[in-house]
């Protein structure tokens, strides 16, 4: 599985999680977080996306077009966004992730800079 943590205002309590699988089926949700930290999920969110995968020997390979409208990003896009990636690997049972810990707490993540 591969997943991305996308928040593309950082000042807005608004993640969006997109797990894609080998065969390119998507997972994804709306995250946000009220005044009080409490974490809501919104499972009915759905994304639609350009998935292509290739499955190797000891390997699979993701793309994938995310149309950056359904993360509530319209226009001219010159701005940094929180973001974070994990590589989970069930059946030897272990993960890679960009930045430790994974978490919903946007806090957490990275920056990716669109210039």
């Amino acid at each position: 599985m591969r997943r991305v943590f996308f928040q593309p205002d950082i000042g807005e309590a608004v993640v969006y999680q997109i797990y894609f699988n080998s065969v390119g089926v998507a997972f994804d949700q709306k995250i946000t977080s009220d005044e009080n930290d409490r974490i809501q999920a919104d499972r009915e969110w759905n994304g639609t996306y350009n998935v292509k995968t290739n499955i190797g020997e000891d390997r699979w390979t993701l793309e994938a077009a995310i149309p950056l409208n359904q993360l509530g990003v319209e226009g001219n896009i010159h701005a940094d966004w929180g973001i974070n990636f994990r590589r989970k690997h069930q059946r030897l049972n272990s993960t890679g992730d960009w930045l430790v810990p994974i978490s919903y707490d946007p806090a957490t993540y990275g920056t990716l800079k669109f210039e």
